[in-house]
């Protein structure tokens, strides 16, 4: 049997994704690296350690992050280093200081630990080659935010010289510094870190405004607030040859459901969640061959005016017979069913067998096979309409 995947082709599975095809991906116009860290610890291992700090990178490396976010400043004697806020009134002892008014001996002298907990006290704010030191030699790589504009330069030579470069990416809210740093060293990976767009509501503009500042800045990598991604957006994104990596996520059921929806990178302040949470699921490999349609089965065409979506399948206890139900049209029709004995090579469509009431059940069918304690299997076929009616097969699906 061919190695063959079956996909069910939509023309239109959102509104936005039909407007992203394989002709508008964008490419960077100056090739960059881009780099996968699905556990970014946000500002080290911050849940548990001081942020910003040696022992929360260290923390962080411990419990398996591949990514260490850190927020990075210049003093007023060029030092750079490492703290969130624009004021050291809340991690640096207390005081309206601006830290870009102090020298680094004026914040080294500061407490950066012990507002977190007593056993931190005498924690200092590093330097940014303390911190590429720590992480140098380790499978927890840099995440460097560029806080402040006007010295992309002298950052990107800093990692250079911690022989960094490589596997390092800096990410920046500000337009100005992303193009600098792409300026300074095309070999570094950049991300656009954004919120919502302003003024953008649907996925298809939120699609369309984040493309046009991939365009803009010559980066394919975004970096988001994970609140307003849905899986559209992701996907849409994605499909646009965008990477999309999402900030910031302390909460499990939030981590699995951006971990379904194909989210590449995961910023918390609890790396340790993460990691448990990743272990946990289901160990897949995962293929992507949706431009390889050599290997496509097309079992339903769209049309402009009808799309055929939101498949479910369920793959029999041969390894060869394969269930797929649609529907028609979002929050249409859910009576489409086809079925494959061959592992997916060919399809034969099913709707004719199927009770005449089941068309007009309405939106997202899902299919299950089910074994009762008696040993008995039976498939089932729910539909999301009103009390979730369903049809179900005794027979292996043959009625």
């Amino acid at each position: 049997m061919k190695n063959k995947l079956t996909i069910l082709l939509c023309f239109v599975m959102f509104l936005s994704i039909s407007k992203l095809t394989a002709a508008e991906k964008f490419t960077p116009k100056v090739p960059m690296p881009v780099h996968k860290r699905l556990v970014v610890a946000h500002r080290g291992a911050s849940f548990t350690a001081p942020e910003n700090t040696l022992p929360a990178y260290k923390e962080a490396i411990r419990v398996g992050a591949n990514g260490a976010e850190c927020d990075v400043y210049i003093s007023t004697d060029g030092v750079m280093f490492l703290t969130h806020d624009g004021t050291v009134k809340r991690t640096l002892g207390g005081g309206d200081e601006k830290v870009t008014a102090l020298t680094y001996a004026e914040i080294k002298k500061r407490d950066a630990g012990a507002w977190k907990d007593p056993k931190y006290a005498g924690t200092h704010a590093p330097t940014l080659e303390e911190y590429l030191q720590v992480l140098k030699g380790t499978t927890c790589y840099p995440v460097i935010e560029i806080k402040q504009a006007g010295f992309e330069q002298k950052l990107v030579d800093a990692v250079k010289k911690a022989g960094m470069t490589e596997v390092s990416t800096i990410i920046a809210f500000s337009k100005d510094v992303v193009k600098a740093v792409r300026k300074a060293d095309p070999n570094i990976s950049v991300a656009f870190l954004s919120g919502k767009p302003k003024d953008k509501n649907t996925d298809e503009e939120i699609v369309a405004a984040l493309i046009s500042d991939c365009k803009e800045l010559d980066t394919n990598v975004l970096d988001l607030q994970h609140n307003f991604l849905t899986e559209n957006i992701i996907k849409s994104l994605q499909a646009a040859g965008i990477h999309v990596w999402a900030w910031t996520v302390n909460d499990p059921v939030r981590m699995k459901q951006l971990l379904d929806w194909g989210i590449e990178s995961i910023t918390t302040d609890m790396p340790d969640l993460l990691v448990t949470v990743i272990k946990e699921r289901p160990d897949l490999p995962l293929l992507d061959i949706s431009q390889d349609t050599a290997r496509h089965t097309v079992i339903a065409a769209g049309t402009e005016e009808v799309y055929q979506g939101h498949p479910t399948s369920v793959l029999m206890p041969d390894g060869k017979t394969i269930f797929v139900v649609w529907c028609i049209n979002h929050g249409g029709a859910a009576g489409p069913m086809a079925k494959s004995t061959d592992g997916g090579e060919t399809w034969v469509r099913l709707d004719k067998k199927l009770p005449e009431g089941f068309k007009k059940h309405m939106n997202c069918p899902s299919i299950y096979r089910m074994v009762d304690a008696a040993g008995k299997e039976r498939i089932f076929v729910f539909s999301a309409h009103q009390r979730m009616p369903s049809i179900v097969s005794e027979d292996g699906g043959n009625t």
